[in-house]
């Protein structure tokens, strides 16, 4: 059996579980169980990460990281500056072949946002921005052996019941579509057979309420945003 490592903020964390069960019968599936936020801290703890799952070799590795480093806060500029998130990419590509010398290097583009369903003036992320992080990310990791896996364009193409809050797609049908992308990437990238990808029911990856909207959840009060 292959070994697949997913590494990857809460768009991952909506998919992982789905790709695990979808890949049973190729490869064993693991990821750690927190949100691997932005580009710097996959770069501070992917070694505990692996270690934390007892992987010490991967097939491939599949990961995605540009939404957190895209986040506006209270007006201020993007958490990591373009130049340091194009640095941080090329930085983890080395730590993922340091780590797993053999193994198959893919990432995916970060995922459109609902801009309505952010407050501008508190925590914000805008298309533009992440458009941009995965114009980056294209232009870091061209000409090199990793595979691009673009998520932005499949989502951007889902209906409005595929979204569950301003960030994320925890419905099962987009669930579905996310997770068969990335299985159908990782099956060419290790030439394995897709005939043998396994259906999981939806129902259990269907869970739009996971998350409330940042609108159900934070109140102005004076001058900032605190939780109702």
């Amino acid at each position: 059996m292959k070994k697949i490592l997913l590494i990857g903020d809460s768009i991952r964390k909506g998919y992982d579980a789905y790709v695990r069960e979808r890949m049973a019968n190729l490869a064993n599936v693991y990821f750690p169980e927190e949100n691997c936020t932005f580009t710097t801290n996959i770069l501070r703890f992917l070694h505990v990460w692996t270690d934390n799952l007892k992987l010490y070799e991967a097939d491939a590795v599949h990961f995605n990281a540009g939404l957190w480093d895209t986040l506006r806060i209270y007006g201020d500029d993007v958490l990591v500056k373009p130049d340091t998130y194009a640095d941080n990419l090329k930085r983890i590509a080395s730590r993922i072949r340091f780590l797993f010398p053999n193994a198959k290097i893919l990432f995916a583009t970060s995922t459109p946002v609902w801009e309505d369903g952010y407050f501008t003036d508190f925590e914000s992320r805008t298309n533009e921005d992440v458009r941009l992080y995965n114009r980056i990310a294209r232009d870091v990791f061209a000409g090199t052996d990793v595979v691009i896996n673009d998520l932005y364009t499949l989502a951007a193409g889902f209906p409005e019941s595929c979204r569950s809050d301003q960030t994320h797609f925890y419905t099962g049908k987009a669930t579905e579509k996310l997770g068969n992308q990335v299985c159908d990437a990782l099956c060419d990238a290790l030439m394995l057979d897709k005939g043998k990808l396994l259906q999981p029911e939806l129902a259990p990856y269907h869970y739009p309420d996971r998350f409330p909207g940042d609108k159900e959840v934070y109140v102005k009060k004076g001058h900032i945003y605190v939780t109702r």
